[in-house]
């Protein structure tokens, strides 16, 4: 009698402890590549003349870096169809600045900025994620 009692207290303190983790890595992801997506759109957001190519080059780079190195992780326990959706709007993203289009990379860093808040709120531990 007792001892299933304790294993139902382990395994549900177990999974809210995996849960707090694995919440933190996703939140403490989605902050990093939103910080260095916000980097990004205030550069691009400049006049066209005004706008360091070199910086922007180096900054999709980065998020690139980023991103794979966070990926890897974030794969074990998240949905990959909302992965491939960060995944896809980086690459657009990337061709994007490529071929000059600042308006239309702004535009996917938007949609890039609202799947990454997407996910993090999806997988928090809430009553209405719950239920």
């Amino acid at each position: 009698m007792y001892k299933e009692t304790i294993i139902c207290i382990i395994t549900v303190i177990m999974i809210i402890a995996i849960n707090t983790i694995t919440e933190n890595y996703t939140s403490q992801s989605v902050k990093e590549l939103n910080g260095k997506l916000e980097e990004l759109k205030k550069e691009i957001s400049k006049e066209e003349r005004d706008i360091n190519v070199q910086f922007v080059k180096e900054k999709v780079t980065e998020i690139y870096k980023t991103w794979d190195d966070r990926y890897n992780i974030l794969t074990y326990y998240l949905e990959h169809n909302e992965l491939e959706k960060v995944e896809n709007n980086l690459t657009v993203l990337k061709s994007y600045l490529e071929s000059d289009e600042y308006a239309e990379a702004s535009a996917k860093l938007d949609e890039m900025t609202f799947v990454l808040h997407h996910i993090e709120e999806k997988n928090k531990l809430d009553l209405k994620n719950v239920f």
